[in-house]
């Protein structure tokens, strides 16, 4: 069963294009990893996943129905849970 799925998101801010075509999907039980170097859309897709902010074009889907179109009720007792650790790496 698909959890979320992102259809061609992009999202822009002013003249600054952050995101460009986005689609993946993330089924129950996957885990989703975002990698990449800073500035890179990682936060803005969490924020996106989220629903904190509204993509510029395409659709976000969970559990196949349009999230922007869910009525709160649908999504209470859900969350998302966002991880993040830095780690540093020294020789001895």
């Amino acid at each position: 069963m698909t959890i979320i799925e992102f259809k061609h998101i992009s999202y822009q801010v002013k003249e600054k294009q952050i995101l460009h075509d986005v689609s993946f999907k993330v089924n129950q039980g996957d885990f989703l990893t975002l990698v990449g170097p800073s500035g890179s859309g990682k936060s803005t897709i969490l924020k996106l996943a989220a629903n904190l902010i509204s993509p510029t074009a395409g659709d976000i889907f969970y559990q196949d129905k349009k999230w922007w179109n869910t009525i709160p009720s649908n999504t209470a007792g859900k969350s998302l849970i966002v991880s993040s650790s830095r780690v540093c790496l020294a020789k001895r």
